[in-house]
Order: C-alpha cells, then sequence, then structure tokens
C-alpha cells in the first residue's frame, strides 16, 4: 500500500532463493517490475538457478536486505536446478530453452531419475510445434513406459499419450508413420491382450 516495491522485491527474491520454482520466479518479476528493477533482478535469479551464485552480496544486486536472518539449508541442490528452468521457460514460451534443459536434465548422470511423466507431457505439449519429432518421440516413450507396466490402468494412460502421437502425425501428413507404429505396437505387445 505505501508502495515499496523495492522492499516487497526483496521478500520475494528470498521467498524464490529459499523455494526456487516458476511461481516464486513469476512473484519476484512482479514486484522487481513495478519497483524498476527487473532486468537486473531476473538476470541474477536466472543465473542462480543455473549457477547456484547467491546475488545478494554482489554489488550490482538492486534489492535491499529483508532484515530477516538467512537460512543456509540448502542442502545439496544440484545446479543447474533444470526443473524450475524448464518451467520458466514453458511459461514464456521459450522453446528452444525448453529443449536445451530437457536435454540436459534427460541426459543427467543423477540416479534413479526416469522422468516425471506429467512434466515430459508438458514438455511435449509446449515444443510440438516447434519440435514435433522432439514431443514425438516424448510421448511414445511415455506411452511405452506405462504399456510395460502391464496394468489396465497404465494402458489407459499409455493411449491418452498415443492418441497425442497421432493427432501429431496426422496433423503433420504422417498418417502412414502412425499405421507403421501402431502395427509394431500391436506386434511387439501381442501378449498383453488388454491393451491391444
Amino acid at each position: 500500500k505505501e508502495g515499496g516495491w523495492l522492499s516487497v522485491a526483496s521478500f520475494w527474491a528470498e521467498d524464490f532463493f529459499q523455494h526456487p520454482s516458476c511461481e516464486t520466479f513469476q512473484k519476484l518479476q512482479k514486484a522487481a517490475q513495478k519497483a524498476k528493477v527487473l532486468p537486473e533482478v531476473r538476470a541474477a535469479a536466472l543465473q542462480y538457478l543455473e549457477t547456484g551464485k547467491l546475488p545478494q552480496k554482489a554489488p550490482s544486486w538492486p534489492l535491499p536486505e529483508t532484515g530477516t536472518t538467512e537460512r543456509s539449508d540448502r542442502g545439496n541442490i544440484k545446479f543447474p536446478m533444470t526443473e524450475p528452468l524448464i518451467d520458466i521457460a514453458i511459461a514464456e514460451k521459450r522453446t528452444d530453452d525448453v529443449i536445451r534443459w530437457y536435454d540436459l536434465k534427460s541426459t543427467s548422470k543423477e540416479t534413479g531419475w526416469w522422468g516425471d511423466d506429467s512434466r515430459d507431457d508438458k514438455i511435449a505439449v509446449a515444443i510440438a510445434d516447434s519440435y514435433p519429432d522432439r514431443a514425438e518421440g516424448i510421448w511414445k516413450k511415455l506411452a511405452e513406459r506405462q504399456i510395460a507396466v502391464t496394468q489396465p490402468k497404465a494402458y489407459e494412460v499409455a493411449a491418452g499419450y498415443l492418441r497425442k502421437v497421432n493427432r501429431l502425425l496426422v496433423k503433420l501428413g504422417r498418417e502412414k508413420d502412425w499405421q507403421s507404429y501402431a502395427a509394431e505396437l500391436r506386434i511387439v505387445n501381442a501378449k498383453k491382450k488388454r491393451f491391444i
């Protein structure tokens, strides 16, 4: 109410650095824009997600200290933080960056990362117009992963991804590719009667 947008942006920055996400990034950006320091704050926030370097001590950081005690329990965070970077790139419709961060995430050596189906689906939707072959590959991988579960509910989920592959290939005029892929799935999964 008092128009102290620098202070408001400082609190949102604190929240963002403690809990990086697309949502906290957007709130930080909105406050920074009202405080007329958006370019510096945006660049520093994205740099943090990429490198882990906190900007508050840098002389170029335009926001004042909040006066609250800084928590240092950042644990074993690995940088770049690809998940928020992907979400931000999707929200801003920067498909090249979505691909860049997705490729980095999917090739990382983090143990046990199999992907998050809903996030991968969201990525495929975001890139389908610019990178249809990549979107097709993601949806096929998601469908095949669900088919491998060999449960009726998983088959229903797989069917959703297969419909997306079908719509994409039909839109691109590649119906024969769809028919070929569907035939291959029928052959490979012939013993899975409920799936067929």
